[in-house]
């Protein structure tokens, strides 16, 4: 799938830029644990669907289904991109360190050392989002995922009770026909 260089380039971009795929697919990530799916099982379709362009439309179909805020902010590719590296948290950033973060990659998208052109160009896009909404909406998202995610483990353990209540009823029917 991806050759040597995409994968420097997605490796750096994880460690260094990290919080920005992590913020900006937060609201993404909110709606697939509310609708009880697995965040892993969406980024393999992500990855996947690299190489099917009808799988691709299907899955940014179904994000703009889930209808949260700035849903087609993103396209497929770039949505794509950011779940691959968002694993960090996302602290608040001072205006120096954002600018100091848009430097960095805007000196990568012209010298290419770390990140490819592609990834530099997302990056910058999720640097211009978090200015657009970090301030105004991370508490706010960050406690929705958290009720999602709550409720999504609720839903779980409840119907992992039932399952076992169920098998529990079977073996009760069964040791009462012997």
């Amino acid at each position: 799938m991806l050759n040597e260089d995409d994968e420097t380039s997605l490796s750096f971009c994880h460690q260094r830029f990290g919080h920005y795929g992590n913020f900006a697919t937060l609201q993404l990530c909110t709606a697939i644990v509310a609708a009880d799916k697995e965040i892993a099982h969406f980024v393999s379709d992500l990855e996947y669907s690299r190489c099917n362009p009808a799988s691709s439309a299907k899955l940014y179909e179904s994000i703009q289904d889930f209808g949260f805020e700035d849903a087609n902010y993103f396209t497929i590719d770039e949505y794509r991109f950011l779940m691959l590296i968002a694993d960090s948290p996302c602290l608040p950033l001072s205006s120096r360190q954002i600018e100091s973060d848009r430097l960095v990659i805007t000196r990568e998208l012209k010298q290419q050392k770390r990140i490819i052109r592609s990834d530099a160009e997302m990056l910058l896009k999720a640097v211009a989002y978090w200015e657009l909404r970090y301030n105004e909406k991370y508490q706010a998202w960050l406690e929705k995922f958290s009720a999602a995610d709550e409720e999504s483990r609720i839903r779980r353990l409840a119907s992992v009770r039932r399952t076992q209540m169920a098998g529990m009823e079977r073996d009760v029917v069964q040791n009462e026909i012997i």
